[in-house]
C-alpha cells in the first residue's frame, strides 16, 4: 500500500506544476510493479496508465471491470453482450462517477470506486477539484 500512495502523491505534486498526464517515469514504475493509474481527462474520458494504458468515455460515469490480466473488453457489437455480462461477474468492477451539475468546489468531477486496496490523489484545476484519481494494483483484481 505504501507504493501506491508513492505513486498517487508523486503524480499529484506532478499536476501541481501543470501536468495533465502521469510523468514517463511514474507510469514506467507504475507498470513495472503492476500499479494502475487511473484519472480524469477532458471533460468525458477515463485514463489508465501504468500496468494498464488505455482510455474510456466517462461522459456521465459508467462502470469498466479488471482482471488480473488487465481491463477487460467487450470484443461484441452488442452492448448488452450476454456473454461480456457473464464474463463481468467474474471481474472487478470500478465505477466511474461523473459529477457534472455539482457546484461545491471540493467534490470532484470525476472519482472511482472499486473494492480493492487503492491509494487516492486529486487533480486541483483553478479553485476546484477536478479529479479525485486512483491507484491500485492489478494483482489485487479478481481472476480472469
Amino acid at each position: 500500500m505504501e507504493f501506491l500512495k508513492q505513486i498517487a502523491n508523486s503524480y499529484e505534486a506532478e499536476t501541481k506544476n501543470g501536468a495533465l498526464n502521469p510523468s514517463k517515469k511514474i507510469q514506467e514504475l507504475a507498470k513495472k510493479n503492476g500499479a494502475v493509474i487511473v484519472y480524469g481527462s477532458s471533460d468525458d474520458l477515463c485514463e489508465f496508465r501504468g500496468a494498464v494504458s488505455d482510455e474510456v468515455g466517462a461522459y456521465l460515469g459508467g462502470e469498466v471491470f479488471f482482471t488480473k490480466n488487465g481491463l477487460l473488453e467487450n470484443q461484441c457489437e452488442n452492448f448488452d453482450c450476454p456473454h461480456f455480462k457473464e464474463t463481468t461477474k467474474k471481474a472487478t468492477c470500478m465505477e466511474i462517477v461523473c459529477d457534472v451539475i455539482s457546484e461545491e468546489k471540493e467534490k470532484p468531477y470525476f472519482c472511482y470506486k472499486i473494492d480493492v486496496p487503492h491509494a487516492t490523489f486529486k487533480i486541483i484545476e483553478g479553485d476546484f477539484c477536478f479529479c479525485e484519481g486512483i491507484v491500485f494494483y492489478l494483482k489485487d483484481c479478481a481472476e480472469s
